[in-house]
């Protein structure tokens, strides 16, 4: 997922949005939103699990490849 969140922010040009006092990349919001949903749908499909595990190795590469595309764009994180 990690690839799919560096595309998405790529073609929202490392968009930010406040919430509270913190910034959050748009594009990782997004995709998070994504994977969270796709890996409680596991529960409903016989031979599937959730895995905590697996959602948070993906939450993981969501952040990393999130801040490769705000270095690629040239956003930086206090902007």
């Amino acid at each position: 997922m990690g690839i799919f969140s560096l595309l998405v922010n790529l073609a929202l040009s490392a968009k930010t949005i406040r919430l509270w006092k913190f910034k959050y990349l748009l594009g990782s919001l997004i995709v998070s939103a994504i994977v969270t949903l796709e890996e409680f749908s596991q529960i409903f499909v016989s031979g599937r699990t959730l895995d905590a595990g697996d959602l948070i190795v993906d939450f993981a590469g969501i952040v990393y490849f999130g801040e490769i595309a705000r270095f690629l764009t040239g956003r930086s994180s206090r902007t």
